[in-house]
């Protein structure tokens, strides 16, 4: 199994988001901004702690990571014996 399958979704040149309820391309990368063009032709830059912040903040067509049952990590500790 690759470590590449399980990576997390990446905010390419050319990959397809969700912010602010809106899906946008990515059109380029420059330091901390990130350049996007909407459904309308409309662009704008957004810096990349703002758009991962969003609530809605996806990118579309990755998959969905699988969360961890909330006493999962703990089930799979040791017993210690009293």
């Amino acid at each position: 199994m690759s470590a590449r399958r399980h990576a997390r979704p990446a905010v390419k040149v050319g990959a397809h988001i969700r912010f602010r309820g809106t899906k946008w391309q990515v059109v380029a990368l420059s330091g901390q901004d990130i350049h996007l063009v909407g459904p309308d032709g409309g662009g704008q830059a957004v810096l990349a702690g703002h758009l991962f912040a969003d609530p809605g903040f996806t990118v579309v067509g990755a998959d969905a990571p699988q969360a961890a049952p909330q006493w999962g990590l703990f089930e799979t500790a040791p017993c210690r014996g009293a």
